[in-house]
């Protein structure tokens, strides 16, 4: 018998919604986003919620992750514009 475990839990591959590149799906609450898009989102709504603008440290795990979306095949320019808070326009 086939373990149809990964069917039973949702589609498989979708597009990213925040850089637009396949993912396959991760525990990320249902959002249809990839693990560095998720992360990044929810660093984004903390600073947002704080009022707080990232510190220099922080930034260098941002630029990381957004480094690794474009490595992925994600575009960066659209993640970078989602997410205001992170980096103002």
């Amino acid at each position: 018998m086939k373990d149809q475990g990964f069917r039973r839990a949702g589609k498989g591959v979708f597009a990213c919604e925040g850089c637009g590149r396949p993912t396959r799906q991760s525990d990320n609450n249902g959002c249809e986003l990839c693990y560095e898009c998720y992360t990044l989102a929810g660093e984004d709504n903390t600073h947002n919620d704080d009022g707080t603008t990232p510190d220099p440290t922080e930034m260098v795990c941002y630029n990381s992750f957004l480094k690794a979306v474009g490595d992925k095949g994600g575009d960066v320019e659209r993640v970078r514009s989602s997410n205001r808070y992170l980096w103002p326009l």
